[in-house]
């Protein structure tokens, strides 16, 4: 019988084990708490369902054929430096994990847009303060990263009315929202646009991708919502972008250090909403879905979905 092993938080492990097991009930599921540490134990492993493995397990089991990662980031994974990048590596696709995300930025550009930030320091000073936000026709929301989640996250925002474009990095299309990529593309977008979404990935092509130069080609006030990886921004550039003005407000999930220490300025920042990387979670009753099928997929030769090309580093 093949043997997955599932690594994820203690109160989701049995749920996964319930997922998988309701579709292939001929696989041996067993929490990565309970394998064990002997040669046999790590030999009988085919398949690793991991979130946040410790450096080097993955590379201790001689016998693994399939890794399957509980969320869309890799940065989990590509933190060990003993990563077997030889095997097949699975980024999670779950309908659950994408409407969570839809929703977030959503809500992000929303927080931004309906002015909430100032609404609430009103409110915590006990001040009767007014604002008009503009109107969400006349607004361009530009999302980077239009693979599954960043498209999905379009499609969301224009239901509510917003102009919404895409930037990626190779070519796409799109039947109702305009796309760039390159860039050429994301040179031509940025000024145009009143809200930024983060969705790329976290490669080392992508990292700090918003500096000060990035920021400085944005429209003036520019809104920020990153629900991507906290290594896309120079924490400091944003910070002097909030304060000078050239950034207008900021939703931010993920960070560089989580959890983010209590003494980072952006707690306290007048512009700034934290939230602790809550954006998309990962649901074992709708991933297990994913997980099954990549592993039919392996076991049948197929194209396996969501497959991490390792020399783009997603």
């Amino acid at each position: 019988m093949a043997k997955i092993i599932v690594s994820d938080s203690a109160d989701l492990v049995d749920r996964w084990i319930a997922a998988i097991k309701d579709r292939r009930p001929d696989i041996e599921a067993v929490p990565l708490a309970e394998l064990g540490d002997s040669d046999e134990a790590r030999a009988s492993v085919d398949y690793a369902l991991v979130w946040q493995p410790d450096p080097g397990f993955l590379a201790s089991l001689p016998n693994l054929k399939l890794i399957v990662s509980v969320g869309a980031g890799l940065d989990h994974l590509t933190n060990d430096p003993l990563l077997p990048r030889h095997l097949p590596t699975v980024r999670m696709v779950d309908p659950g994990l994408t409407q969570g995300m839809s929703e977030y930025c959503a809500w992000g550009v929303l927080s931004l847009h309906r002015l909430f930030v100032p609404l609430l320091n009103s409110q915590a000073s006990g001040a009767w303060q007014v604002v008009h936000a503009p109107i969400a026709s006349n607004t361009r929301v530009g999302v980077l990263g239009f693979g599954v989640l960043g498209s999905r996250a379009g499609e969301a925002l224009q239901a509510l009315g917003f102009q919404v474009c895409g930037w990626s990095r190779s070519a796409k299309q799109h039947d109702s929202i305009p796309l760039y990529s390159g860039d050429d593309g994301l040179a031509e977008m940025l000024p145009t646009c009143d809200y930024l979404v983060l969705l790329v990935p976290a490669t080392p092509d992508t990292f700090h991708l918003i500096d000060a130069d990035f920021l400085a080609r944005c429209k003036p006030g520019v809104g920020i919502v990153n629900a991507g990886r906290g290594s896309l921004i120079d924490d400091d550039a944003l910070l002097e972008a909030l304060d000078s003005g050239q950034a207008g407000g900021a939703v931010l999930d993920v960070f560089h250090q989580e959890p983010l220490p209590s003494d980072h300025p952006y707690w306290q920042h007048p512009k700034v909403i934290v939230t602790p990387h809550v954006a998309a979670l990962t649901y074992p009753e709708t991933g297990g879905e994913h997980v099954v099928a990549a592993i039919n997929a392996l076991e049948t030769g197929e194209p396996l979905p969501a497959l991490v090309n390792w020399d783009r580093g997603y």
